[in-house]
């Protein structure tokens, strides 16, 4: 068909249908190109989209409230493993002190009892032998006394004679804490925790010569008080500032202060967590049971005294009266004679 047998109006409407056609190919082929170029892309080249939205998810994970209850875990439980770490630390350090203040009054009692052995002891001999008094003396040179000149105080007979039972095992007390002592500086600085060993290897030994030295005290004391006129010019002339009474009572005394040290090592110990807290413990308990029997002894041995003077005065206030009983029944001139 022709488009003069068509007309006019219908020539117009089939350019108005091959114009629309036209328009929908070249869309279609637009659209075709873009589809074909999305896909080179994505297949060569990363797509920035993709990983903002990965980076997006990442941060929306680590934003939740699930992910925010970890990293306050994590954190609280960094913070109490240092916090921890510290007070270990620091009960370390608290502990060093009572620790030295234990090695410094061993040394201190060390010291003592060596200034005893070497210028108190020394300074009279007991009678062996027919030997003079004077011969008894130890030598002035021997003594730290300021006169060089000057000579030592002369002990009484009697003292003399008494002069070991005032010192009891003195040297053997002196010998087995310097051992201790030198045991105790060993492992101060470098392994404190060997400690609570040394006390509790020394325990049987402890007891028994403090037990001899406790019985024993009693009545050297007496003896010092005695002849305390001629212990301080001995004094004056060693030039010691304690009088003889006070040494006397130095060991006694000593025996009963090893707990305070050892409880405030104890406290710290088990603040720091150690692993050797049943051995300070262990060797607190000994220490604090030594000094019960020491004090035992005393009080036996005090009462003991006390008994054998009742009975010394008892007996001579009945001789005594005895003897006022008989002189009631002698003649008079008897009681003149007498």
């Amino acid at each position: 068909m022709s488009t003069n047998e068509l007309g006019p109006q219908s020539v117009v409407g089939l350019k108005d249908i091959s114009l629309d056609m036209m328009v929908m190919q070249a869309n279609t082929m637009k659209l075709s190109d873009q589809e074909a170029s999305r896909s080179n892309y994505s297949k060569d080249e990363p797509c920035s989209i993709h990983d903002s939205f990965s980076i997006d998810r990442h941060s929306s994970d680590e934003n939740s409230p699930g992910a925010k209850m970890k990293e306050d875990q994590c954190a609280e439980e960094m913070t109490i493993s240092g916090s921890a770490g510290d007070d270990v630390s620091r009960a370390l350090i608290q502990r060093r002190q009572p620790l030295m203040e234990l090695v410094s009054s061993e040394e201190g009692y060390v010291r003592r009892l060596k200034l005893v052995k070497d210028f108190y002891i020394p300074a009279v001999n007991p009678p062996t032998t027919a030997q003079s008094n004077t011969e008894n003396i130890g030598a002035p040179s021997s003594l730290p006394h300021s006169d060089s000149h000057a000579s030592p105080p002369v002990a009484p007979e009697d003292l003399a004679a008494r002069w070991r039972i005032i010192w009891g095992n003195w040297i053997q007390l002196y010998e087995w804490h310097s051992a201790f002592l030198e045991k105790l500086v060993s492992v101060v600085e470098s392994d404190p925790d060997r400690i609570p060993k040394l006390f509790i290897d020394s325990r049987a030994r402890l007891r028994s010569i403090y037990s001899k030295y406790c019985e024993n005290h009693r009545k050297a004391a007496l003896i010092a008080e005695q002849y305390r006129d001629f212990f301080e010019e001995l004094r004056i002339f060693i030039g010691d500032k304690e009088d003889v009474v006070s040494h006397l009572m130095q060991p006694v005394q000593r025996i009963m202060r090893y707990q305070l040290p050892i409880a405030e090592i104890l406290k710290y110990t088990q603040r720091a967590c150690s692993p050797d807290l049943l051995l300070w413990k262990k060797t607190l308990e000994i220490m604090k049971e030594i000094p019960k029997d020491t004090q035992l002894i005393l009080e036996v041995s005090f009462e003991l005294y006390i008994v054998f003077y009742i009975v010394v005065i008892c007996l001579l206030a009945s001789f005594q009266c005895h003897i006022n009983i008989f002189m009631c029944f002698l003649p008079s001139s008897r009681k003149n004679l007498i």
